[in-house]
């Protein structure tokens, strides 16, 4: 599954370099996988922390200090494609005080309830998304959004949610149903079937 998330990156042009973060235990495995298929573009394999954000903020540290741009992907979206990765950076590339994020509209009702069960109200689906990644920003705002949560004792459900923190601009690039999150069997089971099949879900 990371051989295929790490490959739309390296077939990108735009990308320059892949910090790629996992558990100590997984180092070594990491390591052999990069060269048993040959993922190009890979620097460093970095151990990560106890949350997301920290094992971010890990990533991002160790990358090029003169990239301007850093983008951060979930090992468990293996579905992404280097179009929509284009896409995705042309989209942050507009937003040099923020970035931009892959997203698709939201497809299901959503109700909010309250502590009991019962539904208080019914959302607007016309301004829901869900936020997917890659998740791309300014390397220069991506650190101080961690920095600052770190400092304040928060942690960040996502990239976008440190940043939207520090009152920057955060874009919707529309995404692909298809980079769906691998989180179930049955997950992977749709996942593997759209790989045979190459389908692409717009």
């Amino acid at each position: 599954m990371l051989a295929y998330t790490l490959q739309p990156f390296s077939s990108c042009a735009a990308i320059g370099e892949i910090v790629v973060v996992v558990s100590a235990v997984g180092k070594p495995k990491v390591t052999d996988l990069v060269r048993r298929w040959g993922i190009a573009k890979v620097v460093r394999i970095v151990e990560g922390g106890e949350h997301r954000c920290d094992s971010v903020l890990a990533g991002v540290e160790q990358s090029s200090p003169s990239s301007t741009y850093v983008a951060v992907h979930d090992a468990a979206r293996p579905l992404l494609t280097v179009e929509e990765l284009e896409q995705l950076i042309a989209g942050a590339q507009q937003m040099p005080d923020g970035g931009a994020i892959l997203a698709v509209p939201v497809k299901p009702t959503i109700k909010q309830v309250d502590a009991s069960g019962l539904v208080e109200s019914t959302m607007r689906r016309d301004v829901l998304w869900e936020a997917q990644t890659p998740q791309m920003f300014a390397r220069s705002v991506l650190l101080e959004a961690y920095r600052l949560a770190r400092a304040r004792g928060d942690v960040p459900t996502d990239e976008a949610a440190a940043v939207e923190a520090l009152g920057r601009p955060v874009r919707i690039v529309r995404g692909s149903y298809r980079n769906m999150k691998i989180t179930t069997p049955e997950d992977l089971v749709m996942a593997e079937a759209l790989l045979t099949a190459g389908v692409r879900t717009a």
